[in-house]
């Protein structure tokens, strides 16, 4: 006889991780041109990663700040460019 190849449930449950996107409406997202958008975005992340400073998460707020930028650029790449500075040679 062949054994059937059935695969079985895991009994742990995954747990879920929360969501680190910023979401916001997509109706009012898409009205907003993406300069400001972008800096929302930052705006709301920076506050986050502020509160968590407060609660011993980062070292100090400069590093709260820095990885705000890093976040809303890895998440949202379009944004990268705004936040960049452009050099002049």
């Amino acid at each position: 006889m062949k054994k059937s190849s059935v695969r079985r449930k895991s009994s742990k449950r995954r747990q879920s991780r929360p969501k680190s996107r910023i979401i916001l409406r997509t109706r009012t997202l898409k009205r907003i041109p993406k300069g400001k958008r972008c800096s929302q975005l930052l705006q709301q992340k920076i506050a986050i990663n502020l509160a968590e400073y407060a609660k011993g998460r980062y070292v100090s707020r400069a590093q709260a700040i820095a990885v705000a930028y890093k976040q809303i650029e890895k998440i949202y790449p379009s944004c990268k460019s705004v936040f960049t500075k452009k050099r002049l040679n």
